[in-house]
């Protein structure tokens, strides 16, 4: 079958490798970086939320937003305002 009802019985059917791309592409555009192995349980988990039927892409960048993984940036220094002589200041992790 062809056309948009060909395109939703084929996403319907594939809907776990679907939703499994979408985490991991989501993940890895918010982060900047490809998923790495201390990823997997944050993609889990993010799996769960749509399983649950009631997950929407919101929730998804909820779960992203307030991961580990993206709060604390791997070996980027967090900037904060110019100090009080405009230089910039820095806070390493």
């Amino acid at each position: 079958m062809a056309g948009a009802e060909g395109l939703r019985r084929y996403l319907h059917d594939h809907a776990d490798q679907f939703y499994s791309t979408l985490n991991t592409k989501l993940l890895a555009y918010a982060l900047g970086c490809g998923e790495l192995a201390s990823d997997s349980q944050l993609v889990q988990a993010m799996a769960a939320d749509i399983k649950s039927g009631d997950g929407s892409l919101a929730d998804l960048i909820v779960d992203i937003v307030t991961s580990k993984q993206f709060r604390y940036r791997r070996g980027q220094p967090l900037a904060r305002a110019p100090d009080a002589a405009g230089e910039p200041n820095h806070v390493s992790r």
